[in-house]
């Protein structure tokens, strides 16, 4: 586990604004800095936050960005971290809370400075899981897409919707040709006061690409080669399948960094998965996908109440050789129900030197 302090690591060059701002002059604030972000400070004391998904949203709804203020809206009390925390602690936050960002105070509550994925990615990223994990296991299926003739103001709908911080631009064989982000559009709104541009005039191309059969290793080369936070994962047929950002990556380090029983974070994985002892077959865990999957409210005891026994001893045996393998198997659910899928089974071992299996289900057909 790092034991540096969040003083250490934090950012000191944050945009801080006072409820009077209006939107208009939140977007010119932020439009040249690192982080999408402006904590909205009374006494220089965080009483607010608003991002670039908050500003784009308000955008969308017809907002007068120019008469429109800081004042007159809702925005949420922020989550603050200390100079003096640990880490850890940020971690704990960024695991459970799903926050990406985190304004800094001192010891008297002055807002001192910010914490992002970026200098967490810098003290967290040396971590030997990231050899033994695949791409696909990890990316998001769920993203924003658009063709090539889409006007940026087209691009709202579903980056709003989904919340996917971007939309790739994409032909008519579903290839990725280029990427439009969140802080490209409230950079644009800096400039031209509207989103009525085509969305080819501001996207980053060529798209940096990963193949989703790639190691999660060969996605950190890409980060650090890049600079980018953002991969398009592809098919054999230079498709997009879908994304892998630096938010994937450290909910995989920070899943073993914390210790939390799976090496993995379990909503981190892209697959609905569950978690069982490696002797016994005690479940452990199991993400929210495969307890909607499978209708449960909480875990069973054993493994063999989902898996018969005979198929997963046979599982377990085969596993013996390897790290992993893939094969089909038939899951119950609640009541019996039964879902036939084809199954990846992971070996992992937390930093206590546990030994326990990921199971995670690749397709699914009710019978």
């Amino acid at each position: 586990m790092n034991h540096k302090q969040v003083y250490e690591v934090m950012d000191s060059r944050l945009t801080s604004v006072t409820r009077e701002a209006t939107l208009a002059s939140v977007i010119q604030e932020i439009a040249g800095t690192r982080i999408g972000m402006a904590v909205v400070v009374d006494n220089q004391r965080p009483v607010g936050l608003i991002v670039d998904y908050d500003l784009l949203g308000l955008y969308a709804k017809g907002s007068d960005l120019a008469t429109t203020r800081l004042a007159d809206l809702d925005l949420p009390t922020p989550k603050v971290v200390t100079v003096d925390d640990s880490l850890a602690e940020v971690v704990h936050q960024y695991t459970t809370r799903r926050l990406r960002r985190f304004p800094v105070i001192d010891r008297d509550g002055y807002l001192v400075g910010g914490i992002t994925e970026k200098e967490l990615f810098g003290e967290f990223a040396g971590n030997h899981l990231i050899d033994k994990e695949r791409v696909a296991s990890l990316m998001r299926t769920d993203i924003a897409t658009a063709p090539l003739d889409a006007t940026c103001r087209d691009l709202l709908g579903d980056l709003l919707r989904l919340r996917s911080g971007c939309v790739f631009m994409v032909d008519a064989q579903g290839r990725p040709h280029g990427l439009v982000t969140e802080r490209d559009l409230v950079r644009l709104l800096a400039k031209q006061g509207h989103l009525n541009v085509p969305a080819q005039a501001i996207m980053s191309q060529p798209v940096t690409q990963i193949h989703d059969t790639e190691p999660v290793k060969a996605a950190l080369d890409q980060f650090l080669g890049s600079g980018h936070r953002r991969l398009a994962v592809i098919d054999d047929l230079g498709r997009l399948k879908g994304m892998f950002n630096l938010s994937h990556l450290l909910g995989l380090v920070f899943g073993a960094q914390i210790g939390n029983g799976a090496t993995l974070a379990p909503d981190a994985v892209g697959h609905p998965a569950l978690w069982v002892e490696w002797r016994g077959g005690a479940v452990i865990d199991a993400n929210q996908a495969a307890r909607g999957l499978l209708g449960w409210k909480g875990l069973p005891s054993s493994i063999e109440k989902t898996i018969p026994a005979t198929l997963w001893q046979a599982a377990t045996v085969l596993l013996g050789s390897s790290d992993w393998l893939e094969t089909q198997l038939p899951i119950k659910g609640e009541a019996g129900r039964e879902v036939a899928t084809p199954v990846r089974i992971q070996a992992e071992t937390t930093l206590g030197g546990k030994k326990r299996l990921r199971i995670e289900l690749l397709g699914s057909n009710q019978s």
